[in-house]
């Protein structure tokens, strides 16, 4: 047997939607049951794409890192981006999320030690990292809207 997550969220979300899960009997049933639907289709709209995302996340952030050798004089943030472009070579979901947590940490205070640097290396591996930031936020967008 095969499970498909995605699939099984699809069919509960039009379950909850069309009132065949709970039988609505007011406003506040039916609505609570609405949003169930809403939540569980922004739930498997999210999890088909969520290893691909992750994977995309922690390579990009990878390839800054590794960028980011040579600009860095601080001895305990190299040594956290040396270890942070170190994968698991891991698919499972919560392993790619750890490592994303992970190196979001040491995203955040690179770019706080490129933001005090004055050099145009500097400043263009920062502009980098903003378009990463950027595309990021692109590849968690969901194609379907809330109510």
């Amino acid at each position: 047997m095969s499970v498909q997550p995605m699939k099984i969220a699809q069919t509960l979300a039009a379950s909850f939607l069309m009132g065949q899960v709970v039988a609505p009997r007011g406003s506040y049933e039916t609505k609570s049951s609405m949003l169930a639907g809403v939540l569980l289709m922004m739930f498997a709209e999210d999890a088909d794409k969520m290893a691909e995302r992750l994977h995309d996340e922690n390579a990009a952030m990878r390839e800054i890192f590794h960028d980011a050798g040579d600009l860095i004089e601080d001895a305990e943030l190299i040594a956290r981006l040396e270890a942070s472009v170190v994968s698991e070579s891991s698919l499972r979901v919560s392993t790619l999320q750890a490592e994303n947590d992970g190196m979001r940490a040491v995203f955040a205070d690179l770019q706080e030690t490129l933001e005090a640097m004055d050099s145009p290396p500097a400043a263009e591996l920062e502009q980098r990292m903003w378009e990463e930031l950027k595309a990021s936020a692109q590849r968690r967008s969901l194609a379907s809207q809330p109510l």
